[in-house]
């Protein structure tokens, strides 16, 4: 295969310049590996092809890299053309004089517009793909660090307890037949010890999804949980206040992306706990709705945002699930007293099983 960075079409001028420089762009956007490659390699053929000192190339930062490539020296005044994608600026080029001190002859200057109305929509479209190989690669290492925090969790909770079972096993065998009083008490002790163990398997299952999820949905789950806050609430001794939850809901909260639903039961969870612990409310409301995405809403009417402590890693990880989807989050303390806190999360279509 040819190496794009050893590309030399022959010498030419006119329509068949404009043809070699066309094809040399074409080539390497075939054959470039990542978008900064592609954004040099662009700008090594209109430094070297228009004999220009100067050329630059912007198409914005993304999450590849800074989005900008640049060779030469600027000479003179510049010459600055936009790059548009659908109407909308994409980023820009920008050049100026000839190597030698001569201006960019006229030719050259619609050859360069030509490029310019042409590179918009392919430059956005590599700038894109960085960006989704970034995501991809984040996703991928995201996956990796739950792998492995599963690892420790299960070697270091989960196989102790699993480990002294079998030993102690072992020793109820030995002691069956001698001492069967001691062995009956050592199996007791043995089953304390298992129960401990499905108790630790469900507590790592929980951190993956919540199994109410699972086994009610979205809106029953969150109706469940705001039973057991109340119940709790309403059992804990050292409680002055007691609220009062309501849950309302509008549109179809069945059906969602599981990170989606995910989600949005943690925020409310999260949010709800704010509220038992901070807040001195009596009433809190609850509203799920769902149109083109889902919009969470907790109102309280106790001190107010300001006036609470104790609410920054709670609030930090409600913020962290809206930005991860693309969502926003607000909280704020309304005139008339109380906070409100307003979640939205996107809702994009799950693309289909192959």
């Amino acid at each position: 295969m040819l190496d794009p960075r050893r590309w030399r079409p022959e010498r030419a001028s006119g329509p068949r310049r404009r043809d070699r420089i066309a094809s040399a762009l074409a080539f390497r956007l075939e054959h470039a590996q990542a978008p900064d490659e592609l954004l040099a390699g662009v700008v090594a053929i209109l430094h070297g092809e228009l004999e220009l000192a100067f050329v630059r190339l912007e198409i914005g930062p993304g999450v590849w890299g800074d989005g900008v490539a640049a060779i030469g020296t600027p000479v003179g005044e510049p010459l600055t053309l936009p790059l548009t994608y659908q109407g909308h600026p994409s980023g820009q080029l920008t050049v100026s004089g000839r190597r030698r001190g001569r201006p960019v002859p006229r030719r050259d200057h619609l050859v360069l517009l030509e490029i310019a109305r042409n590179a918009g929509p392919v430059l956005h479209t590599a700038r894109l793909l960085g960006d989704l190989r970034q995501s991809l690669d984040g996703v991928l290492y995201a996956r990796e660090d739950e792998r492995r925090r599963l690892r420790h969790e299960l070697h270091d909770s989960l196989g102790p307890i699993l480990a002294g079972i079998s030993l102690g096993l072992h020793a109820a065998r030995r002691l069956m037949t001698r001492e069967p009083e001691q062995a009956d008490e050592l199996v007791s002790h043995l089953e304390q010890e298992l129960q401990a163990a499905i108790a630790e398997v469900r507590r790592l299952f929980e951190t993956l999804r919540p199994p109410a999820l699972d086994q009610l949905g979205l809106l029953p789950a969150v109706r469940e949980h705001i039973d057991l806050l109340a119940t709790r609430m309403r059992s804990d001794e050292d409680s002055a206040e007691q609220v009062s939850f309501e849950l309302h809901h509008v549109g179809d909260l069945a059906a969602l992306p599981a990170i989606v639903e995910i989600a949005a039961y943690r925020i409310v969870c999260e949010a709800l706990t704010n509220v038992a612990r901070h807040s001195g409310a009596h009433t809190c409301t609850v509203n799920l709705s769902r149109d083109k995405g889902v919009r969470v809403e907790v109102v309280d009417d106790g001190v107010g945002y300001s006036g609470r402590s104790g609410r920054g890693l709670g609030l930090g990880s409600m913020r962290e699930r809206a930005a991860e989807l693309g969502g926003t989050f607000l909280i704020e303390s309304p005139p008339a007293g109380g906070t409100r806190v307003v979640v939205t999360l996107p809702v994009h279509p799950v693309p289909a099983s192959r």
